[in-house]
């Protein structure tokens, strides 16, 4: 199955929107919008074989749950399916851009340049294959 959607996961529904558009309209990929963890971990469900990458706010106000605990949660699957994970945030911490990186997450700081992330999207995507063969459990 080919990998063509990108899942953007965000509370603020402009800013979903604005990068799905960029993505979308811009970019030429296949997107997927989910609010929170809850609505994320539903697409990737049913989605995950066309799931090329990740991009997840790590806060996200009123939900209780945020982007790290969406990349820890289905760390596994996205091990197996080598799918990356950008975690957007506000921080410039060192601390919290060390430990994103340490766990395999990608960190992008906040306000979101799109040239930026269509270029970080274009280097993540081309070292991946585009189609992977479903797990035992997919079949």
């Amino acid at each position: 199955m080919a990998r063509d959607t990108i899942l953007v996961v965000d509370d603020d529904p402009d800013l979903r929107q604005m990068i799905g558009l960029y993505i979308g309209g811009t970019l030429g990929w296949r997107v997927l919008e989910a609010d929170g963890v809850e609505s994320a971990t539903d697409v990737l469900r049913v989605e995950i074989q066309r799931i090329a990458v990740i991009i997840s706010d790590d806060r996200m106000g009123g939900y209780g749950r945020n982007g790290s605990d969406l990349f820890l949660q289905r760390s596994l699957d996205l091990h197996v399916h080598g799918i990356p994970f950008v975690l957007l945030s506000g921080t410039s911490e060192p601390q919290f851009l060390a430990t994103a990186r340490e766990f395999g997450m990608v960190p992008m700081q906040k306000p979101v340049r799109l040239n930026v992330l269509g270029a970080l999207l274009d280097t993540l995507i081309s070292t991946m294959p585009l189609s992977i063969p479903p797990t035992p459990s997919e079949q």
